[in-house]
C-alpha cells in the first residue's frame, strides 16, 4: 500500500495542477475576449481587416510579457486598436474610439446604449485609460510595430493550388475566415504567417471536401516553407478555440505580495551566565543604605575613627585582609573633596534620595552635581532666575500672539461689516430702481423707444439726402459719357469716310496710269 505521506503529496500535486489548468483557462478566455472586442470595435469603426489584425497581434505581443492581472484587457484592447489605426494609416478620432468602446461596455452590462458625453467625467476617465494603454504598449513593444499577416498569402497560394475559379473563391474565403479566427489565439506570435496560411488552406480544403495536389516526393506545404508539425499545432489550437464557450470578461485580481520574513529572535543567554553576571556586578545602590544605617558612626568625630595602622593591625591580628577592610563602606568613612568626611553633609540627604528615586549614579556619595542641586531646588519650590526669565518670555510671546489674534478678529469683523453695508446699499439701490420703474409706469422705456425711433428716422433721412446728390452726379456723368461717346462715334465715322474717299481716289489714279487709253505700251 502507498504510504500516507506519499498520498498527500500526490493529492497536493494534483490539486496544484488543476489550479494551474483553471488559471490557464481563465487567461486564454481573457485573451479571446480582448481579441473579439478588438474585432467588434473595428467593425463599428469601419476599419479594414488589416487594422484589426495588427491590433490583435500587438495585443498578443503585449500580454506575452505583461500580466493580465495588472493591466485590464479592455483598456489594452482599446489602446491596441487605436495604435493600430495609426500604424496602418487609417486613423480614427479619440472620440470615435471611446464612443464605440462605451457602446460595447453598455451592451456587455445589459444597459441601454447612450452616446458618451465628451464633457463628462466618464469621457475623461476613458481617455486617460486609452492614452495610458497606448503608452504602455509602445514602451513594452519598444516601438517595433511592424506586423506581417498571413492574409496576403491566401490568393497566391490558392491560385497555385486550384484551377477552377469558383472553387478558388470558396477556398480563399474559408481560409480567410480561419485566419481571422486564429487571430484570437497566440499562434500569430508563435508561428510564421506562411505556416498559418498553409494551415488555414488545409482546414478549408477539409471542410469543403476539395482535393489538393499531393506528391510523394514533396508535399505542397513544403513548397511554401511550412512544416507539417507546425500546421498540426495551428490546426489543434484553432479547433480548441471552437470547442470553448463564449468568452466573457472576468475581473482578475493581482496576486497578494509575499509576506515579510519574521525577524530573527534575539539571542538569550543561559541562566547560569545571567546569575554569574548578576553576582559579579558591583552593588552601587547599597552604599547609600549603608551610610544611612551607620549615620551615627559616620557622624562621630574624626578622633573616634581608627587610624590606618590600627586598622591594619587589627585586621592582621584577626586574620582578615586589610585591603578588604579598607574597601568596606561600613568600616571606612568616605572623604569629601575638601578633605572632610562626606557623612557629615550627606547623612540627612540619603533617606530623601532613596525615597525620591534619585538615580544610583547620583547616590554615589560624592559631592552633589549641578543637576541634583537644581532638582532639589525645584522640589523645595525654589526657582532660578533663568526659569523666571523663561516664564516671562513665554508669557510675553503668549500675550503678543493673543493681541495679534485680537487684531485679526477685529479686521475680519470690520471687513464683514463693510461687506454687509455694501450689500445693504446695493439692495437699497435696487429697491429704489424697482419702485421708480413701477411709479413711472414704463415712461422711461417709452421715451427710450421714441428716441430710438427718432434717431432711426434721422439716419434714414440723412441717407436719402446724401443719396440724391450722388444719384444726380451719377446721372450727369452717365449723360456726359453718352454725349462723349456719341461725339466720338461721329468723329470716327467722319474719319473712316475720309479714309475711304482717299483710298478710292488713289485707286482711280492707279487705274488711270495702268490703263492709259493712248499709250498701249504701258
Amino acid at each position: 500500500p502507498t504510504p500516507p505521506a506519499q498520498r498527500r503529496a500526490e493529492r497536493a500535486q494534483r490539486e496544484a495542477r488543476q489550479r494551474m489548468d483553471r488559471d490557464d483557462d481563465v487567461i486564454v478566455g481573457q485573451r479571446v475576449f480582448g481579441c473579439e472586442m478588438i474585432q467588434q470595435m473595428a467593425i463599428l469603426l469601419k476599419l479594414p481587416q488589416v487594422g484589426a489584425a495588427t491590433a490583435q497581434v500587438m495585443f498578443h505581443r503585449f500580454y506575452a510579457k505583461r500580466s493580465l492581472k495588472k493591466f485590464d484587457v479592455r483598456h489594452v484592447s482599446m489602446g491596441a486598436l487605436f495604435l493600430a489605426t495609426k500604424v496602418e494609416e487609417c486613423p480614427r478620432r479619440v472620440r470615435d474610439v471611446l464612443n464605440v468602446y462605451n457602446h460595447l461596455e453598455q451592451k456587455r452590462v445589459g444597459s441601454v446604449p447612450v452616446p458618451l458625453n465628451v464633457y463628462s467625467h466618464r469621457y475623461e476617465k476613458f481617455k486617460e485609460k486609452l492614452i495610458r494603454a497606448e503608452r504602455e504598449l509602445l514602451k513594452e513593444l519598444g516601438f517595433i510595430l511592424y506586423c506581417e499577416h498571413p492574409h496576403k498569402f491566401i490568393l497566391n497560394y490558392v491560385q497555385l493550388l486550384t484551377t477552377n475559379n469558383e472553387v478558388r473563391n470558396k477556398l480563399a474565403q474559408h481560409a480567410w475566415n480561419f485566419i481571422n479566427d486564429s487571430q484570437r489565439t497566440n499562434v500569430c506570435i508563435k508561428f510564421a504567417p506562411e505556416v498559418i496560411c498553409c494551415a488555414a488552406v488545409w482546414m478549408a480544403s477539409r471542410v469543403l471536401q476539395i482535393k489538393l495536389p499531393s506528391s510523394s516526393e514533396q508535399p505542397w506545404w513544403e513548397i511554401f516553407g511550412a512544416k507539417k508539425t507546425d500546421m498540426d499545432a495551428v490546426c489543434a489550437t484553432v479547433t480548441a478555440l471552437y470547442s470553448r464557450p463564449k468568452a466573457h470578461y472576468v475581473q482578475l485580481e493581482a496576486d497578494p505580495p509575499p509576506p515579510a520574513p519574521a525577524p530573527a529572535p534575539a539571542p538569550v543567554e543561559s541562566t547560569s551566565r545571567q546569575a554569574q553576571l548578576t553576582s559579579a556586578a558591583p552593588s552601587v545602590a547599597a552604599a547609600p543604605a549603608a551610610c544611612a544605617s551607620c549615620a551615627s558612626t559616620c557622624a562621630a568625630p574624626s578622633s573616634a575613627a581608627p587610624s590606618s595602622s590600627e586598622a591594619s593591625a587589627t585586621g592582621g591580628a584577626a586574620g582578615v585582609d586589610s585591603s578588604a577592610v579598607a574597601a568596606s563602606p561600613s568600616s571606612t568613612p568616605i572623604l569629601d573633596a575638601g578633605g572632610g568626611k562626606a557623612g557629615d553633609s550627606e547623612a540627612a540627604d540619603a533617606p530623601a534620595d532613596a525615597e525620591a528615586g534619585v538615580p544610583p549614579e547620583e547616590q554615589s556619595g560624592g559631592k552633589p552635581s549641578m543637576l541634583r542641586r537644581e532638582s532639589e531646588a525645584s522640589r523645595n519650590g525654589a526657582r532660578s532666575d533663568r526659569d523666571r526669565d523663561d516664564d516671562s518670555e513665554r508669557r510675553r510671546f503668549r500675550d503678543d500672539d493673543e493681541r495679534e489674534r485680537d487684531r485679526d478678529r477685529e479686521k475680519r469683523r470690520r471687513r464683514d461689516d463693510d461687506e454687509e453695508d455694501e450689500r445693504e446699499r446695493r439692495r437699497r439701490r435696487e429697491d429704489e430702481r424697482e419702485r421708480r420703474d413701477a411709479r413711472d409706469g414704463g415712461r422711461e422705456r417709452d421715451r427710450d423707444v421714441r428716441d430710438r425711433d427718432v434717431r432711426d428716422r434721422d439716419v434714414r433721412d440723412r441717407d436719402v439726402r446724401d443719396r440724391e446728390p450722388r444719384e444726380r452726379e451719377r446721372g450727369d456723368r452717365e449723360r456726359d459719357y453718352g454725349r462723349f461717346r456719341g461725339e466720338r462715334r461721329e468723329r470716327d465715322d467722319d474719319r473712316r469716310e475720309r479714309e475711304r474717299d482717299r483710298d478710292r481716289e488713289r485707286d482711280d489714279r492707279d487705274n488711270v496710269r495702268r490703263f492709259h487709253p493712248y499709250d498701249h505700251s504701258k
